[in-house]
């Protein structure tokens, strides 16, 4: 049987995290305008769990695709 659509969890760890890598656009923007303070360090700290949160699922998402099969190229992808 061919796989006809990707599974529900390579699809939550692809939009979780695109979601995250928008996220993280602010932080650095407001990182480069800040000056030298505790706001800076604290986005700094935000910014570096985002990015570790980002490998993270971009790992396991690897992971996944090997481990798993993808769809077909010559079948359509349902809705």
């Amino acid at each position: 049987m061919a796989v006809t659509r990707y599974s529900k969890r390579s699809i939550w760890i692809h939009w979780f995290s695109a979601i995250l890598i928008f996220a993280n656009v602010p932080t650095g923007l407001a990182m480069s305008e800040t000056v030298a303070s505790e706001s800076k360090l604290l986005l700094y700290q935000i910014h570096f769990v985002i990015v570790s949160l980002v490998f993270v699922l971009a790992t396991f998402h690897v992971y996944i695709k090997g481990r798993y099969p993808r769809p077909c190229k010559n079948v359509k992808l349902r809705n």
